[in-house]
């Protein structure tokens, strides 16, 4: 499960299904070096948005893969 804190390292490594959601929602400078150590949250705050909503989108993908 996502939280506000997890890094996009471990995004990468552990849920990579949500490239489209960060794609989707304008989050382009995902999955570049310079976001490797940023968390969802200072990312979603950084792009305009509430952080528990950016994570809400992220599990959401989750929930309903498995």
């Amino acid at each position: 499960m996502v939280t506000k804190e997890t890094t996009f390292e471990d995004i990468e490594r552990f849920f990579p299904l949500t490239d489209a959601v960060f794609k989707e929602l304008g989050m382009g400078h995902v999955g570049t070096q310079q976001a490797y150590f940023d968390t969802v949250g200072e990312s979603a705050i950084a792009h305009g948005f509430d952080p528990q909503y950016v994570v809400d989108a992220i599990n959401k993908v989750y929930q309903n893969k498995y």
